[in-house]
């Protein structure tokens, strides 16, 4: 729950679903949609091409050949094959800049969390 509310907040791509969260309208939708539907806010979300190593606004991946603006798929040049967002991410052709951090930071402070309070417990047991 608590990387979930992160990811509404501070990201606007979640990896695991697919969607994008729009602010504006409070709610997620597919990747693929907000590109048919033009929904997609250029300053805020990045996509990263590893082979490459260049950074693209999705207006200039669409530009570039490596969206398809209408169907909202990712374009492999290598395979000549096109996929969705998730299955481009899986596959490394594709990545969306800082997409993981939060969810990867919510954890990370889960598991702070965890050990910190099991530490305070032994040492209680201790005295």
């Amino acid at each position: 729950d608590l990387a979930y509310n992160h990811r509404k907040l501070f990201s606007q791509f979640d990896v695991n679903a697919g969607e994008i969260f729009l602010p504006a309208q409070n709610e997620s939708i597919g990747f693929e949609k907000a590109v048919r539907k033009n929904l997609l806010d250029n300053n805020r979300i990045k996509l990263f091409d590893p082979k490459t190593s260049r950074e693209y606004s999705v207006q200039d991946a669409i530009e570039r050949g490596i969206i398809d603006h209408e169907s909202g798929l990712v374009y492999d040049p290598r395979s000549r094959t096109t996929y969705s967002i998730r299955e481009a991410i899986r596959h490394g052709i594709i990545a969306v800049v800082g997409a993981p951090l939060v969810p990867i930071k919510a954890d990370h402070e889960t598991v702070a969390a965890k050990i910190t309070s099991r530490n305070r417990r032994r040492h209680s047991l201790a005295k």
